[in-house]
């Protein structure tokens, strides 16, 4: 393949939708890690229930927001693939 005929299948122009896109997914991953890291020492996660003698477990909504941000990204990815396929 030739440059031009790179250039005429808009190979260019997705590489670099795909590397902004990835650019903005890392921040977002960090800060959700920074905010995790917070909350996991100002909570005491690993607190013991006397009673029972287990850990207390972490709340769901952390898991359900990275839940959400992995479907959004399948969901994007799905679509990519539906509209430039």
């Amino acid at each position: 393949m030739t440059f031009s005929e790179l250039k005429q299948k808009v190979l260019f122009r997705v590489g670099v939708s795909y590397l902004a896109g990835l650019w903005l997914i890392l921040p977002i991953v960090m800060g959700m890690a920074w905010v995790y890291e917070l909350t996991h020492k100002t909570r005491g996660w690993k607190e013991q229930n006397l009673a029972e003698g287990k850990e207390a477990e972490p709340g769901k909504g952390f898991y359900i927001i990275i839940g959400g941000i992995v479907g959004l990204a399948v969901a994007i990815l799905i679509t990519d693939l539906i509209v430039l396929g």
